[in-house]
Protein backbone atom coordinates (compact mmCIF):
# COMPACT_ATOMS: atom_id res chain seq x y z
CA UNK A 1 0.00 0.00 0.00
CA UNK A 2 1.23 3.37 -1.33
CA UNK A 3 0.15 6.53 1.78
CA UNK A 4 -0.66 9.33 0.34
CA UNK A 5 0.28 11.37 3.19
CA UNK A 6 2.53 10.81 6.77
CA UNK A 7 -0.28 11.03 8.96
CA UNK A 8 -1.91 8.33 6.83
CA UNK A 9 0.39 6.26 7.49
CA UNK A 10 1.05 6.87 10.90
CA UNK A 11 -2.12 6.22 12.01
CA UNK A 12 -2.14 3.07 10.34
CA UNK A 13 1.65 2.13 11.37
CA UNK A 14 1.01 2.07 15.17
CA UNK A 15 -1.50 -0.28 14.64
CA UNK A 16 0.58 -2.21 12.82
CA UNK A 17 3.01 -2.89 15.11
CA UNK A 18 0.76 -3.53 17.46
CA UNK A 19 0.09 -6.63 15.47
CA UNK A 20 2.87 -7.56 15.01
CA UNK A 21 4.24 -7.53 18.29
CA UNK A 22 1.30 -9.97 19.29
CA UNK A 23 1.45 -12.20 16.19
CA UNK A 24 5.46 -12.89 16.42
CA UNK A 25 5.28 -13.08 20.16
CA UNK A 26 8.01 -10.38 20.50
CA UNK A 27 8.87 -9.28 24.50
CA UNK A 28 9.44 -5.76 23.21
CA UNK A 29 10.13 -3.72 20.46
CA UNK A 30 11.02 0.36 19.98
CA UNK A 31 11.10 2.33 16.75
CA UNK A 32 11.70 6.34 15.99
CA UNK A 33 10.96 7.99 12.66
CA UNK A 34 12.79 11.44 12.26
CA UNK A 35 11.84 13.50 9.04
CA UNK A 36 13.42 17.36 8.27
CA UNK A 37 14.66 17.42 12.14
CA UNK A 38 10.96 16.71 13.35
CA UNK A 39 10.76 13.65 15.16
CA UNK A 40 7.33 12.34 13.77
CA UNK A 41 7.31 8.79 15.86
CA UNK A 42 8.79 8.04 18.81
CA UNK A 43 6.94 4.40 20.56
CA UNK A 44 7.82 1.30 22.65
CA UNK A 45 5.83 -1.71 22.53
CA UNK A 46 5.83 -4.65 25.43
CA UNK A 47 8.04 -5.16 28.19
CA UNK A 48 11.58 -5.31 29.24
CA UNK A 49 11.94 -8.74 30.38
CA UNK A 50 9.12 -11.52 30.10
CA UNK A 51 7.60 -13.14 32.81
CA UNK A 52 8.84 -10.55 35.30
CA UNK A 53 6.27 -9.37 38.60
CA UNK A 54 8.04 -5.90 38.33
CA UNK A 55 5.44 -3.05 38.26
CA UNK A 56 7.93 -0.92 36.01
CA UNK A 57 8.27 -3.24 33.43
CA UNK A 58 7.19 -1.62 30.57
CA UNK A 59 9.04 -0.79 27.71
CA UNK A 60 9.71 2.85 26.81
CA UNK A 61 11.58 5.37 25.17
CA UNK A 62 13.47 6.07 27.49
CA UNK A 63 14.50 2.49 28.57
CA UNK A 64 18.03 1.36 27.59
CA UNK A 65 19.19 -1.11 25.12
CA UNK A 66 22.36 -2.33 24.20
CA UNK A 67 23.10 -0.79 20.78
CA UNK A 68 25.71 -3.28 19.51
CA UNK A 69 27.33 -2.60 16.55
CA UNK A 70 25.78 0.32 16.24
CA UNK A 71 28.28 1.80 18.78
CA UNK A 72 30.60 1.47 16.05
CA UNK A 73 29.73 5.00 14.61
CA UNK A 74 30.28 6.43 17.35
CA UNK A 75 33.37 4.77 17.68
CA UNK A 76 34.58 6.74 14.31
CA UNK A 77 32.99 9.53 14.99
CA UNK A 78 35.64 9.74 18.36
CA UNK A 79 38.29 9.50 15.89
CA UNK A 80 36.72 12.24 13.79
CA UNK A 81 37.49 14.47 16.61
CA UNK A 82 40.98 13.74 16.92
CA UNK A 83 41.75 14.25 13.37
CA UNK A 84 39.88 17.90 13.65
CA UNK A 85 41.99 18.03 16.82
CA UNK A 86 45.57 17.54 14.71
CA UNK A 87 46.25 14.52 17.20
CA UNK A 88 45.53 12.16 14.25
CA UNK A 89 45.80 11.24 10.73
CA UNK A 90 43.24 9.12 8.93
CA UNK A 91 45.91 7.65 6.73
CA UNK A 92 49.44 7.79 8.54
CA UNK A 93 50.25 4.05 10.49
CA UNK A 94 48.62 3.27 13.69
CA UNK A 95 52.15 2.15 15.06
CA UNK A 96 52.90 6.15 14.00
CA UNK A 97 51.24 6.84 17.60
CA UNK A 98 51.26 2.91 19.75
CA UNK A 99 52.96 -0.14 19.80
CA UNK A 100 51.35 -2.50 17.84
CA UNK A 101 52.60 -5.88 16.62
CA UNK A 102 50.40 -7.88 14.63
CA UNK A 103 50.79 -11.37 13.18
CA UNK A 104 51.64 -10.03 9.54
CA UNK A 105 54.49 -7.77 9.56
CA UNK A 106 53.75 -5.87 6.35
CA UNK A 107 50.12 -5.44 7.45
CA UNK A 108 51.52 -3.85 11.30
CA UNK A 109 53.55 -1.72 9.68
CA UNK A 110 50.93 -0.07 7.25
CA UNK A 111 47.87 -0.20 8.42
CA UNK A 112 45.52 2.79 9.14
CA UNK A 113 42.76 3.60 11.75
CA UNK A 114 40.64 3.88 8.17
CA UNK A 115 41.68 0.38 7.68
CA UNK A 116 40.44 -0.57 10.99
CA UNK A 117 37.03 1.48 10.96
CA UNK A 118 36.46 -0.36 6.84
CA UNK A 119 36.64 -3.84 7.74
CA UNK A 120 39.13 -3.87 4.95
CA UNK A 121 42.23 -5.40 7.27
CA UNK A 122 41.95 -8.73 6.28
CA UNK A 123 42.19 -9.62 10.13
CA UNK A 124 40.01 -12.76 10.50
CA UNK A 125 36.55 -11.77 12.24
CA UNK A 126 37.61 -14.47 15.55
CA UNK A 127 34.69 -13.77 17.36
CA UNK A 128 34.78 -16.98 19.13
CA UNK A 129 36.93 -15.41 20.88
CA UNK A 130 34.69 -15.63 23.71
CA UNK A 131 34.52 -19.60 23.83
CA UNK A 132 37.96 -19.62 26.23
CA UNK A 133 38.96 -17.70 28.69
CA UNK A 134 39.64 -15.02 26.99
CA UNK A 135 43.55 -14.16 27.05
CA UNK A 136 43.04 -11.38 24.64
CA UNK A 137 40.24 -9.86 26.68
CA UNK A 138 41.50 -9.99 30.20
CA UNK A 139 42.80 -6.28 30.19
CA UNK A 140 44.61 -3.68 28.10
CA UNK A 141 48.11 -5.46 28.38
CA UNK A 142 46.87 -9.29 27.60
CA UNK A 143 45.00 -7.37 24.37
CA UNK A 144 48.04 -5.74 23.03
CA UNK A 145 50.32 -8.62 23.95
CA UNK A 146 47.91 -11.37 22.08
CA UNK A 147 46.76 -9.75 18.67
CA UNK A 148 49.74 -11.08 17.45
CA UNK A 149 48.88 -14.57 17.77
CA UNK A 150 45.44 -14.10 15.46
CA UNK A 151 45.28 -14.94 12.04
CA UNK A 152 44.75 -13.35 8.99
CA UNK A 153 42.16 -14.35 6.09
CA UNK A 154 42.36 -12.31 3.42
CA UNK A 155 44.19 -9.48 1.45
CA UNK A 156 45.13 -6.30 2.87
CA UNK A 157 42.30 -3.29 1.50
CA UNK A 158 41.60 -5.62 -0.79
CA UNK A 159 38.71 -7.87 1.32
CA UNK A 160 35.55 -6.98 3.49
CA UNK A 161 36.05 -9.41 6.79
CA UNK A 162 33.18 -7.83 9.10
CA UNK A 163 34.62 -7.77 12.94
CA UNK A 164 34.91 -6.48 16.32
CA UNK A 165 38.46 -7.07 17.20
CA UNK A 166 39.42 -4.35 15.09
CA UNK A 167 37.75 -1.90 16.86
CA UNK A 168 39.20 -2.46 19.94
CA UNK A 169 42.47 -1.45 18.93
CA UNK A 170 40.46 2.15 17.82
CA UNK A 171 39.65 2.35 21.41
CA UNK A 172 43.02 1.86 22.92
CA UNK A 173 44.70 4.31 20.50
CA UNK A 174 41.87 7.15 21.70
CA UNK A 175 43.19 6.27 25.03
CA UNK A 176 46.85 6.23 24.04
CA UNK A 177 46.44 9.65 22.37
CA UNK A 178 44.17 11.30 24.89
CA UNK A 179 45.34 9.73 28.20
CA UNK A 180 41.44 8.98 28.47
CA UNK A 181 39.61 5.79 28.40
CA UNK A 182 37.16 5.26 25.07
CA UNK A 183 34.14 5.66 27.43
CA UNK A 184 35.46 8.75 29.06
CA UNK A 185 36.45 10.42 25.78
CA UNK A 186 33.34 9.83 23.92
CA UNK A 187 31.28 10.91 26.89
CA UNK A 188 33.36 14.41 27.31
CA UNK A 189 33.55 14.98 23.64
CA UNK A 190 30.97 13.41 22.47
CA UNK A 191 27.54 12.83 24.37
CA UNK A 192 27.36 15.55 26.67
CA UNK A 193 27.28 18.03 23.39
CA UNK A 194 23.93 16.21 22.62
CA UNK A 195 22.49 16.00 25.84
CA UNK A 196 22.93 11.61 25.39
CA UNK A 197 23.01 9.31 28.42
CA UNK A 198 25.20 6.18 27.43
CA UNK A 199 26.30 3.86 29.69
CA UNK A 200 28.59 0.48 29.23
CA UNK A 201 27.90 -2.40 31.38
CA UNK A 202 30.31 -1.44 34.04
CA UNK A 203 28.50 2.17 34.28
CA UNK A 204 25.37 0.55 33.93
CA UNK A 205 26.31 -1.94 37.19
CA UNK A 206 27.87 0.60 39.26
CA UNK A 207 24.99 3.16 38.77
CA UNK A 208 22.58 0.49 39.75
CA UNK A 209 20.47 1.33 36.52
CA UNK A 210 17.29 -0.97 36.26
CA UNK A 211 15.70 0.56 33.64
CA UNK A 212 17.31 -1.39 30.76
CA UNK A 213 15.95 -4.34 28.54
CA UNK A 214 16.82 -7.93 28.89
CA UNK A 215 17.82 -9.97 26.02
CA UNK A 216 15.69 -12.93 25.04
CA UNK A 217 16.30 -15.94 22.44
CA UNK A 218 14.56 -19.12 21.78
CA UNK A 219 14.71 -21.78 24.44
CA UNK A 220 15.41 -25.46 22.41
CA UNK A 221 17.46 -28.30 22.69
CA UNK A 222 18.41 -29.24 18.83
CA UNK A 223 16.06 -32.50 19.36
CA UNK A 224 13.33 -30.54 20.86
CA UNK A 225 13.46 -27.74 17.89
CA UNK A 226 13.65 -30.45 14.91
CA UNK A 227 10.72 -31.92 16.60
CA UNK A 228 8.59 -29.21 17.52
CA UNK A 229 8.87 -28.35 13.83
CA UNK A 230 8.82 -31.29 11.79
CA UNK A 231 5.50 -30.22 10.29
CA UNK A 232 5.19 -27.70 7.49
CA UNK A 233 3.16 -24.56 8.50
CA UNK A 234 3.14 -25.63 12.64
CA UNK A 235 2.13 -22.90 14.65
CA UNK A 236 4.71 -20.17 14.91
CA UNK A 237 4.75 -19.95 19.08
CA UNK A 238 7.92 -20.15 20.16
CA UNK A 239 9.33 -21.20 23.54
CA UNK A 240 11.19 -18.48 25.03
CA UNK A 241 13.44 -17.31 27.06
CA UNK A 242 15.36 -14.53 28.84
CA UNK A 243 19.37 -14.39 28.72
CA UNK A 244 21.62 -12.54 30.74
CA UNK A 245 23.49 -9.53 29.49
CA UNK A 246 26.82 -10.31 27.62
CA UNK A 247 29.82 -8.93 29.60
CA UNK A 248 32.85 -10.66 29.08
CA UNK A 249 35.04 -8.08 27.33
CA UNK A 250 32.58 -4.94 27.17
CA UNK A 251 35.02 -2.17 28.20
CA UNK A 252 38.05 -3.88 25.30
CA UNK A 253 35.68 -3.99 22.93
CA UNK A 254 33.22 -0.89 23.78
CA UNK A 255 33.96 0.53 20.30
CA UNK A 256 32.51 -2.42 18.21
CA UNK A 257 29.00 -2.80 20.48
CA UNK A 258 29.04 -1.89 24.00
CA UNK A 259 27.11 0.72 24.27
CA UNK A 260 23.89 1.36 25.86
CA UNK A 261 21.24 3.80 25.14
CA UNK A 262 17.91 5.12 24.92
CA UNK A 263 15.71 5.21 21.67
CA UNK A 264 15.34 9.20 23.21
CA UNK A 265 19.03 9.24 22.82
CA UNK A 266 19.39 7.06 19.75
CA UNK A 267 16.98 9.80 18.46
CA UNK A 268 19.69 12.33 19.38
CA UNK A 269 22.80 10.75 17.69
CA UNK A 270 20.78 10.12 14.22
CA UNK A 271 19.67 13.39 14.20
CA UNK A 272 23.27 14.24 14.22
CA UNK A 273 24.30 12.41 11.88
CA UNK A 274 21.97 13.88 9.43
CA UNK A 275 22.88 17.10 10.44
CA UNK A 276 26.63 17.18 8.90
CA UNK A 277 27.64 16.18 12.99
CA UNK A 278 25.83 19.19 14.56
CA UNK A 279 23.81 19.02 17.36
CA UNK A 280 20.23 20.36 17.32
CA UNK A 281 21.61 23.93 18.42
CA UNK A 282 23.80 23.98 15.17
CA UNK A 283 27.01 23.23 17.34
CA UNK A 284 29.77 21.27 15.36
CA UNK A 285 29.88 17.81 17.49
CA UNK A 286 31.50 15.44 15.01
CA UNK A 287 33.98 15.80 12.23
CA UNK A 288 34.81 15.04 8.53
CA UNK A 289 31.20 13.60 7.68
CA UNK A 290 32.42 13.00 4.38
CA UNK A 291 34.77 10.37 5.30
CA UNK A 292 32.61 8.63 7.63
CA UNK A 293 29.85 8.52 5.20
CA UNK A 294 31.46 7.94 2.01
CA UNK A 295 32.72 4.43 1.14
CA UNK A 296 36.27 3.10 1.77
CA UNK A 297 36.12 -0.49 1.42
CA UNK A 298 33.66 -1.72 -1.72
CA UNK A 299 34.34 -5.47 -1.42
CA UNK A 300 31.24 -7.57 -1.77
CA UNK A 301 29.16 -4.23 -2.88
CA UNK A 302 25.55 -5.05 -4.51
CA UNK A 303 25.09 -3.01 -7.79
CA UNK A 304 21.17 -3.38 -8.27
CA UNK A 305 18.00 -2.54 -6.78
CA UNK A 306 16.89 0.08 -4.13
CA UNK A 307 19.02 -0.46 -0.44
CA UNK A 308 21.51 -2.63 -2.39
CA UNK A 309 24.82 -2.34 -0.11
CA UNK A 310 27.08 -0.39 -1.74
CA UNK A 311 30.16 -0.51 0.84
CA UNK A 312 31.37 -0.04 3.95
CA UNK A 313 32.34 4.10 5.72
CA UNK A 314 33.61 5.02 8.84
CA UNK A 315 31.72 3.02 11.28
CA UNK A 316 28.38 2.72 8.56
CA UNK A 317 27.10 1.52 6.07
CA UNK A 318 26.50 2.85 2.42
CA UNK A 319 23.36 2.25 0.68
CA UNK A 320 21.36 3.82 -2.22
CA UNK A 321 17.61 4.69 -1.91
CA UNK A 322 16.27 6.69 -5.16
CA UNK A 323 18.56 9.90 -5.25
CA UNK A 324 19.37 9.57 -1.53
CA UNK A 325 22.58 8.52 -0.21
CA UNK A 326 22.05 6.65 3.02
CA UNK A 327 24.02 5.55 6.11
CA UNK A 328 22.59 2.68 8.21
CA UNK A 329 24.07 -0.35 10.41
CA UNK A 330 22.41 -2.96 12.15
CA UNK A 331 23.37 -4.44 15.63
CA UNK A 332 23.06 -7.66 17.06
CA UNK A 333 24.07 -10.46 19.96
CA UNK A 334 22.35 -13.35 21.58
CA UNK A 335 18.63 -12.08 21.97
CA UNK A 336 19.11 -8.22 21.06
CA UNK A 337 18.40 -6.78 17.89
CA UNK A 338 18.90 -2.85 16.47
CA UNK A 339 18.96 -0.81 13.35
CA UNK A 340 19.89 2.53 12.24
CA UNK A 341 18.83 4.62 9.21
CA UNK A 342 18.91 8.10 7.84
CA UNK A 343 19.84 9.95 5.36
CA UNK A 344 22.81 12.24 5.11
CA UNK A 345 21.03 15.18 5.39
CA UNK A 346 17.80 15.84 7.12
CA UNK A 347 15.45 14.07 4.76
CA UNK A 348 14.59 10.82 7.09
CA UNK A 349 16.36 8.55 9.91
CA UNK A 350 15.02 5.52 11.64
CA UNK A 351 15.83 3.79 14.41
CA UNK A 352 14.32 0.15 15.43
CA UNK A 353 15.28 -1.86 18.63
CA UNK A 354 14.27 -5.26 19.78
CA UNK A 355 15.09 -7.31 22.63
CA UNK A 356 15.17 -10.58 21.02
CA UNK A 357 17.02 -12.20 18.31
CA UNK A 358 14.73 -14.91 16.80
CA UNK A 359 12.84 -11.71 15.00
CA UNK A 360 16.07 -9.46 13.97
CA UNK A 361 15.32 -9.26 10.21
CA UNK A 362 12.26 -7.08 11.32
CA UNK A 363 14.72 -4.11 12.73
CA UNK A 364 15.44 -3.64 8.51
CA UNK A 365 12.56 -4.95 7.37
CA UNK A 366 10.84 -1.90 9.66
CA UNK A 367 13.56 0.81 8.32
CA UNK A 368 12.87 -0.24 4.46
CA UNK A 369 9.25 0.12 4.85
CA UNK A 370 9.22 3.29 6.71
CA UNK A 371 11.90 4.71 4.15
CA UNK A 372 9.70 3.46 1.26
CA UNK A 373 6.59 4.50 2.74
CA UNK A 374 7.35 8.38 3.52
CA UNK A 375 10.08 8.82 0.50
CA UNK A 376 8.11 9.50 -2.70
CA UNK A 377 9.89 7.43 -5.21
CA UNK A 378 9.20 5.33 -8.02
CA UNK A 379 10.57 2.40 -6.23
CA UNK A 380 8.54 2.91 -3.48
CA UNK A 381 5.77 0.58 -4.13
CA UNK A 382 7.70 -2.52 -4.98
CA UNK A 383 10.00 -2.05 -1.94
CA UNK A 384 6.60 -1.69 0.14
CA UNK A 385 5.16 -4.97 -1.06
CA UNK A 386 8.89 -7.00 -0.81
CA UNK A 387 9.26 -5.85 2.97
CA UNK A 388 5.41 -6.46 3.39
CA UNK A 389 6.01 -10.43 2.43
CA UNK A 390 9.50 -10.48 4.30
CA UNK A 391 7.52 -9.60 7.15
CA UNK A 392 4.00 -11.82 6.65
CA UNK A 393 6.77 -14.54 6.71
CA UNK A 394 8.26 -14.02 10.22
CA UNK A 395 8.98 -16.65 12.51
CA UNK A 396 8.36 -19.33 9.49
CA UNK A 397 11.15 -18.05 7.83
CA UNK A 398 13.44 -18.56 10.98
CA UNK A 399 11.89 -21.67 11.90
CA UNK A 400 12.51 -22.99 8.52
CA UNK A 401 15.90 -21.85 7.72
CA UNK A 402 17.37 -23.70 11.27
CA UNK A 403 15.06 -26.47 10.91
CA UNK A 404 17.05 -27.22 7.41
CA UNK A 405 20.18 -25.91 9.19
CA UNK A 406 20.02 -28.05 12.05
CA UNK A 407 18.72 -30.97 10.03
CA UNK A 408 21.85 -31.16 8.05
CA UNK A 409 23.83 -32.18 11.23
CA UNK A 410 21.44 -34.37 12.55
CA UNK A 411 21.20 -36.35 9.44
CA UNK A 412 23.35 -39.82 10.14
CA UNK A 413 24.01 -42.73 12.45
CA UNK A 414 24.43 -42.07 15.69
CA UNK A 415 27.94 -43.00 16.97
CA UNK A 416 27.04 -46.73 19.00
CA UNK A 417 29.57 -46.82 21.52
CA UNK A 418 31.19 -43.18 21.49
CA UNK A 419 34.60 -43.04 23.44
CA UNK A 420 34.36 -39.53 24.55
CA UNK A 421 36.60 -39.99 27.62
CA UNK A 422 39.78 -40.00 25.78
CA UNK A 423 38.49 -36.09 24.21
CA UNK A 424 37.99 -34.92 28.24
CA UNK A 425 40.76 -32.41 29.39
CA UNK A 426 42.28 -28.74 29.34
CA UNK A 427 43.41 -27.06 25.67
CA UNK A 428 45.22 -23.63 25.00
CA UNK A 429 45.59 -21.01 22.98
CA UNK A 430 47.24 -17.82 23.73
CA UNK A 431 44.77 -15.61 22.27
CA UNK A 432 41.44 -17.34 23.13
CA UNK A 433 42.46 -18.93 26.17
CA UNK A 434 41.94 -22.32 28.03
CA UNK A 435 38.68 -24.58 27.42
CA UNK A 436 37.45 -27.69 29.66
CA UNK A 437 36.38 -30.18 27.64
CA UNK A 438 34.01 -32.52 30.23
CA UNK A 439 31.08 -34.97 29.88
CA UNK A 440 28.48 -35.88 32.56
CA UNK A 441 27.47 -39.43 30.90
CA UNK A 442 30.28 -40.00 28.05
CA UNK A 443 27.40 -39.90 25.79
CA UNK A 444 26.52 -38.04 22.79
CA UNK A 445 27.46 -34.67 24.40
CA UNK A 446 30.25 -33.04 25.86
CA UNK A 447 30.50 -29.83 27.90
CA UNK A 448 32.68 -26.87 27.11
CA UNK A 449 33.73 -24.51 30.14
CA UNK A 450 34.29 -21.23 29.97
CA UNK A 451 34.53 -17.97 32.16
CA UNK A 452 32.45 -17.01 34.31
CA UNK A 453 30.89 -20.04 34.45
CA UNK A 454 29.23 -20.91 31.79
CA UNK A 455 28.94 -24.50 30.31
CA UNK A 456 28.42 -24.91 26.91
CA UNK A 457 27.02 -28.00 25.21
CA UNK A 458 28.93 -29.64 21.97
CA UNK A 459 26.88 -31.65 20.48
CA UNK A 460 28.04 -34.38 17.73
CA UNK A 461 27.88 -33.93 14.13
CA UNK A 462 26.36 -37.26 13.08
CA UNK A 463 27.78 -39.27 9.92
CA UNK A 464 26.72 -42.02 7.78
CA UNK A 465 28.99 -44.77 8.20
CA UNK A 466 30.58 -44.57 12.00
CA UNK A 467 30.08 -47.13 14.64
CA UNK A 468 32.08 -48.02 17.53
CA UNK A 469 34.72 -46.26 15.58
CA UNK A 470 34.54 -42.77 16.33
CA UNK A 471 37.70 -41.00 14.59
CA UNK A 472 36.88 -38.01 12.71
CA UNK A 473 33.80 -37.23 14.64
CA UNK A 474 32.95 -33.27 14.70
CA UNK A 475 31.11 -30.90 17.32
CA UNK A 476 29.20 -28.56 16.76
CA UNK A 477 28.25 -25.38 19.58
CA UNK A 478 24.93 -22.88 19.38
CA UNK A 479 23.92 -19.92 20.55
CA UNK A 480 19.82 -19.98 21.10
CA UNK A 481 18.58 -22.09 18.04
CA UNK A 482 21.95 -20.91 15.71
CA UNK A 483 24.48 -22.70 14.99
CA UNK A 484 27.55 -21.02 15.51
CA UNK A 485 30.81 -23.13 15.44
CA UNK A 486 32.36 -26.32 14.60
CA UNK A 487 35.14 -28.44 16.08
CA UNK A 488 37.41 -31.11 15.72
CA UNK A 489 39.47 -33.35 17.66
CA UNK A 490 42.80 -34.34 16.30
CA UNK A 491 45.37 -37.16 17.31
CA UNK A 492 48.61 -38.02 17.43
CA UNK A 493 49.59 -41.72 17.40
CA UNK A 494 45.65 -42.22 18.80
CA UNK A 495 46.14 -39.95 21.29
CA UNK A 496 43.93 -36.55 21.47
CA UNK A 497 46.55 -33.96 21.37
CA UNK A 498 44.68 -30.82 20.03
CA UNK A 499 41.02 -29.18 19.59
CA UNK A 500 40.14 -27.09 16.45
CA UNK A 501 37.86 -24.11 15.60
CA UNK A 502 36.33 -23.52 12.69
CA UNK A 503 35.25 -20.00 12.11
CA UNK A 504 32.92 -18.38 9.55
CA UNK A 505 35.99 -16.33 8.22
CA UNK A 506 37.60 -19.55 7.45
CA UNK A 507 40.02 -19.77 9.69
CA UNK A 508 41.32 -22.79 11.63
CA UNK A 509 42.08 -22.24 15.49
CA UNK A 510 44.14 -24.83 17.31
CA UNK A 511 44.00 -25.12 20.82
CA UNK A 512 46.92 -27.38 22.46
CA UNK A 513 46.04 -30.26 24.71
CA UNK A 514 47.67 -29.74 28.40
CA UNK A 515 49.34 -33.11 29.77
Amino acid sequence: MIFKSDSQFLSKFQDYLHSELERLSLPGLTIAIIKENEIIFNKAFGVKVLDSDNPNNDFTSDTLIEQCSITKSVAAAAISILVNQEKLEWNCPIISYMDLELADPYINENITVLDLLSHRSGLACHDAIWNGTNCLLKSTETYLQNLKHLDFTDSFRDSMVYGNITYGIIGLLISKITGLSFYDFVQENIFVHLNIQAESYLTLMKKEITDVVSPHTVDYTPEEFLEQFKSPGVSPNLKVKTLKHFVEGNEILLPAGGFYMSTNDMIKWIQCLMNDGRNINGKQVIYDMNVLTNIHNANGSEKNGPFSYRGYGGGLEITQFDKHHIVNHGGGMAGISTALMCTIDSTLGVYVGLNCDYASNLTYDLSRFVFASLIDSSESEKVISQVETDIKSLPFTFIKEHYEELLKYKTGRVVKNPKFEKFIGTYFNPAYGKIEISSHTLEYHLYMQREPDIPITMYPMLVNEIDSDDSGLMFYTMSGINVDYEWSFGERVGEIFYLSLYESSEVEVIFEKSF
